[in-house]
C-alpha cells in the first residue's frame, strides 16, 4: 500500500526519493488536491535535487498509475492531482487478499483512508476521522470524530480492521468500512497519551473426541499446540478474540462434515436469512 512498504518497486532510485517525498506529504489527509509547483515546493523543502518539469510531471503520472486512488492527468482533463476515496481495490488486495476482489460481498474499504492510517502507524503520530459505530437502539447512526495512534492491521473475515492506541491508554479495534472519509493528521504525536496497556492474553481450547479434527486444526493453524489426545489449544492477545472467535467458527462449522450445503433459512438477532437454492 505504501511505498515504503513495498520491497521491490518499479522506479529507479532518485525517482524513488521523490515519491517517498511526495508520498509522505500526500498522505496526510485522505481527500486532497495538489499542483505540480505544491510538489516541486515539497521536494525543495525536503532538500533533494529537482529534475526538470517534464520529469516531475512523469513521477506524478507514475505515481498515478501506482495507486488505485490516485487521479491525474489525462483521466480528469486537470493538471491537478487528486485522491478519490472512494477507491477501493488496493484496500480490498491488502486487507483481505485479492480474491475478495470478485467476491458478491466484497467490502468498500477505502483505499485513501487506509493509507493515511498506514502512514501514521509507519510515523507514530495521531490522526482524527469521522466513525460510523454501530447504532444503539433508539439512537441515529450518525458519525462521531474518533482520535487515536494506529497501531496495527487487524485480520477479519467480513472487512479490514486498523487497531489504534486511544489517549486514554487503552486500544480499539476499527472498521474500515464505517469511517466516512475526511481521514486526516491532527499533528499530535503520542506526547500527552497514557502509556498503552499491557494487552491480555486469551486461550481458545478445542476439544474433541475426533482426533483427526483436531490434527487438521493444528496442521491448518500451527500456532494451536496440542494438549494430550482431546484438546488443542491457541492463544491470542485480547482484542483479537472476536474475529479469532468468528473464524475458528466458521472454519469449524464448514468442516464438520463432507457435506457443505448452506441451510436454507437461518435465524439471526433482529433478522432472518432466506436463501434460495436457485433463481430463475
Amino acid at each position: 500500500m505504501l511505498l515504503q512498504l513495498t520491497p521491490h518497486l518499479p522506479f529507479d532510485q532518485p525517482r524513488t526519493e521523490r515519491l517517498f517525498c511526495l508520498e509522505n506529504q500526500l498522505r496526510r489527509q485522505s481527500e486532497k488536491q495538489i499542483t505540480l509547483k505544491i510538489y516541486y515546493e515539497w521536494l525543495e523543502d525536503a532538500g533533494l535535487v529537482i529534475p526538470s518539469r517534464r520529469t516531475l510531471n512523469e513521477d506524478l503520472k507514475r505515481y498515478a498509475d501506482y495507486c488505485d486512488d490516485v487521479r491525474y492527468g489525462e483521466e480528469t482533463n486537470s493538471k491537478m492531482l487528486s485522491l478519490n476515496p472512494r477507491a477501493t481495490t488496493d484496500a480490498v488486495t491488502y486487507l483481505m487478499g485479492k480474491a475478495w476482489l470478485d467476491s458478491p460481498l466484497r467490502p468498500r474499504l477505502s483505499s485513501s483512508c487506509l493509507r493515511c492510517f498506514l502512514l501514521a502507524m509507519e510515523l507514530r503520530t495521531e490522526v482524527d476521522f469521522p466513525y460510523n459505530a454501530l447504532r444503539k437502539p433508539g439512537e441515529p447512526w450518525v458519525p462521531e470524530i474518533k482520535c487515536g495512534v494506529p497501531l496495527r492491521v487487524i485480520p477479519g473475515t467480513d472487512s479490514g480492521y486498523v487497531q489504534f492506541w486511544m489517549s486514554w491508554g487503552g486500544r480499539m479495534n476499527i472498521n474500515l468500512t464505517r469511517v466516512t472519509q475526511g481521514v486526516r493528521f491532527t499533528g499530535r504525536g503520542t506526547g500527552e497519551y497514557k502509556p498503552l496497556q499491557e494487552e491480555k492474553k486469551v486461550q481458545f481450547r478445542v476439544e474433541s473426541d475426533d482426533i483427526y479434527l483436531l490434527e487438521r486444526l493444528h496442521n491448518q493453524f500451527p500456532n494451536f499446540v496440542m494438549e494430550g489426545r482431546s484438546q488443542v489449544v491457541l492463544e491470542v492477545d485480547k482484542s483479537l478474540v472476536v474475529m479469532t472467535n468468528d473464524m475458528l467458527n466458521a472454519h469449524l462449522q464448514r468442516t464438520h462434515s463432507s457435506e457443505r450445503r448452506v441451510p436454507p433459512v437461518k435465524e439471526i438477532e433482529g433478522a432472518v436469512l432466506y436463501y434460495d437454492d436457485e433463481i430463475n
